[in-house]
């Protein structure tokens, strides 16, 4: 693919993040971040699940459906957990703490990309498995990682945060 073509990926990433932004400022308050983050996880996962069938440089539009789901689905995670995190900051405070959220997330993705990365590097040193294969698989992985935050989601006690949210208007 075409160095253009890999950054108009960003487009349809951009696009479909600007809708879960804006559909977590309309629905956070009445839904509440459990179904918001379930929902981000598992389209986050499926775009993650698209990428390893992408095998060549004619799959621009699976790979535009997978930059816009992984885009809808991240970015609906990342503001549902934002508005979470700052629903009791006070007004003097948000400043710091937004400034410590971003750093929290940065070293987040830092974390992500270093542990599939080692597992890439680790599975190309394994005899016998294609650079292909350990391509995919770390995908496939990645991609059913996506359950684990959705199962502690769970435990969210969405109708406490709904009803704090709604005081604190």
């Amino acid at each position: 693919m075409h160095a253009t073509l890999v950054g108009a990926m960003m487009f349809p990433w951009a696009i479909a993040s600007f809708a879960a932004i804006s559909l977590t400022g309309k629905k956070f308050n009445k839904v509440g971040p459990r179904p918001l983050f379930i929902i981000g996880c598992l389209v986050q996962g499926i775009g993650i699940g698209l990428l390893p069938l992408v095998g060549s440089a004619d799959d621009v539009i699976l790979a535009a459906v997978a930059y816009a789901l992984m885009g809808f689905g991240g970015s609906l995670c990342s503001s549902t957990a934002q508005s979470l995190a700052f629903i009791q900051i006070h007004d003097a405070e948000l400043a710091d703490a937004s400034a410590l959220w971003n750093i929290n997330r940065q070293l987040s993705f830092c974390l992500g990309v270093t542990l599939i990365s080692l597992l890439l590097n680790v599975l190309l040193n394994i005899s016998g498995i294609q650079q292909t294969q350990a391509y995919h698989l770390c995908f496939a992985l990645a991609a059913i990682s996506a359950v684990i935050p959705v199962l502690l989601c769970l435990r969210i006690a969405n109708s406490r945060v709904i009803l704090t949210f709604n005081q604190e208007k």
